[in-house]
């Protein structure tokens, strides 16, 4: 896979911060991250439940990448870091994250994760400093095109990519017009990214789990280096 954007792509991205990319993912990549993470919620998933909510597979959706080899294969894919490049200008490019990310259908209840009930900038979601840009994939499910003056950054179709500016403002309620979709997030990172506290981070605490304390840099064993 490659992809080599022209200067009226990387122009509409500087202005609208955000850029939506057809056909982003091959078949054979696009069928491996949709093995990989029907695979790998068997794991992840609570055992003694009959059904599942958003809340399960969200909060058991961060950094995937390390439990399964073929979303792994997405997650470090050159190609996509890249883009990231060619959209920002900026290398090395370091892995911050990934995470699943359902539409919404039914709770509304702002108690369960009240960062995404507000229209916010991706970087102030995360406890993860410096980001270069997130990748926001359509997995599965058909929905209408990305509305990026409204915060509807998300790509309408399986395979489509669309990459956001740490800056660029999300209205995570257009997931509740986006009932049959699933998406997953791939963050991009300098170098020299640390992590701190960001109480807006719903997955915030997630990197104690590794080992990390606030203000630590992110290291190439768990943070590898995508593009040098």
């Amino acid at each position: 896979m490659k992809f080599s954007l022209e200067y009226l792509q990387r122009d509409f991205y500087r202005k609208n911060k955000a850029i939506e990319l057809e056909g982003l993912l091959s078949t054979q990549l696009l069928a491996s991250l949709q093995e990989g993470i029907q695979d790998v919620s068997l794991e992840i998933l609570p055992k003694n439940k009959i059904s599942y909510s958003q809340k399960d597979y969200f909060s058991k959706g961060r950094d995937l990448w390390r439990m399964n080899a073929k979303i792994k294969k997405v997650v470090t894919n050159y190609g996509l870091a890249e883009l990231v490049f060619q959209l920002s200008s900026e290398k090395p490019i370091r892995l911050a994250f990934d995470q699943l990310l359902p539409s919404l259908e039914t709770s509304k209840d702002p108690s369960d994760y009240p960062s995404l009930y507000k229209k916010e900038s991706v970087q102030k979601l995360s406890a993860i400093q410096d980001l270069l840009a997130v990748l926001i994939i359509c997995v599965s499910g058909e929905g209408v095109v990305p509305d990026f003056a409204n915060g509807d950054p998300f790509p309408s179709t399986p395979g489509n990519g669309v990459y956001v500016s740490p800056e660029y403002l999300i209205d995570f309620q257009k997931l509740y017009s986006r009932r049959n979709q699933i998406f997953f997030l791939i963050g991009y990172t300098k170098q020299r990214s640390q992590y701190f506290r960001v109480d807006e981070d719903p997955q915030g605490h997630e990197l104690k789990k590794l080992g990390y304390v606030f203000g630590d840099r992110l290291n190439d064993s768990l943070h590898p280096i995508l593009l040098r």
